[in-house]
């Protein structure tokens, strides 16, 4: 009888644990499907770890300008321009659609390189429309056009970054913001944003951005200097592994957000002197997310695992695709 009891029992745990794992299966699948897509992908071999409909044309919103501070700090390194140098905010740009953090008017001045960290730590979209004008102006002239639509310039310059260098093939971009103008729509899909999130993130200058919580930034305003705090808008920095990138809504677009994740590199030694260095980083990117934030958190141990479990065995996974982009020279 005893023994009937211990097996029963036994049986009964085995039963439990097999739920358990079920249930957390269940969450992490809800989890994952809570969105329009999604994706998660090695930043060193491009590996696509797993994903849903990566592929479909959707709204980025402000992710967006994730696309436009990689050409301003193309263009920024090309020129050998001082980050430090000021700016103009023009009416249209005050007019740009989207958020002005710190209130800017019309004949402010502000840095490039608070300007560039306000629009990605806080979404700014005024700060955003100022260096997109201010770098298109800069780029027709050198063109030899006519600056009468700097920013549409700008805008060119970031399609052709995406589209022609990075692979970005079923994307579209219509303003540096991410906001529509008037008819046009632009749109991007998971995939194609996790292809601008690994090019970004090879940039010192945008990741020292991107993984602030807060910064102090300075604008001008009739000659006299004011100050402000930006905090980031991205609530997993510093959490989960979690250390950049950028949020991002609209209405159209619902919430969507490109995270980076790191662990820290395992080495393994070799024999002599050699080593063996596997790097942790993975880049994932949620559209129109119910909870972008909880989603992101439950894709990202599930995504290190799977990783871990690829690398470190015979490097296949269901799919085994890879995110293609084109040889940079």
């Amino acid at each position: 009888m005893t023994m009937l009891n211990r097996t029963k029992t036994g049986a009964s745990l085995q039963m439990a644990g097999v739920m358990c794992i079920a249930a957390a299966s269940m969450l992490a699948s809800a989890m994952a499907q809570s969105s329009k897509a999604y994706i998660a992908v090695d930043s060193r071999t491009k590996k696509i770890i797993f994903g849903e409909s990566y592929d479909d044309k959707l709204p980025v919103a402000s992710l967006t300008k994730v696309v436009s501070a990689c050409v301003a700090l193309d263009w920024l390194e090309a020129t050998q321009r001082d980050k430090a140098s000021l700016i103009p905010i023009s009416p249209a740009a005050v007019s740009a659609t989207g958020g002005n953090p710190l209130s800017l008017q019309a004949g402010d001045q502000i840095s490039y390189r608070d300007a560039l960290a306000s629009a990605l730590m806080a979404s700014d979209s005024v700060s955003m429309w100022a260096v997109a004008e201010a770098i298109g102006l800069e780029m027709w002239q050198r063109d030899g056009g006519k600056a009468s639509d700097a920013v549409a310039f700008f805008v060119a310059q970031m399609n052709a970054l995406s589209q022609t260098r990075l692979g970005m093939k079923r994307s579209l971009f219509v303003s540096p913001c991410g906001d529509e103008l008037g008819r046009k729509k632009g749109y991007s899909t998971a995939a194609d944003m996790a292809r601008i999130g690994i090019y970004a993130l090879e940039k010192p200058a945008f990741n020292f951005i991107v993984q602030q919580p807060v910064r102090n930034v300075e604008f001008f305003r009739a000659g006299q200097s004011m100050r402000f705090q930006v905090f980031n808008t991205n609530e997993l920095l510093g959490k989960h592994d979690c250390d950049g990138v950028k949020t991002g809504r609209t209405n159209r677009a619902g919430d969507c957000f490109l995270a980076s994740a790191r662990r820290k590199d395992e080495i393994t030694p070799l024999e002599g002197n050699a080593q063996l260095r596997i790097p942790y980083h993975l880049v994932i990117v949620t559209l129109n997310s119910q909870n972008r934030f909880g989603q992101v958190a439950n894709l990202i141990p599930r995504a290190f695992a799977e990783y871990d479990r690829w690398i470190k065995t015979d490097r296949s996974l269901p799919g085994d695709e890879v995110l293609a982009m084109p040889p940079r020279p």
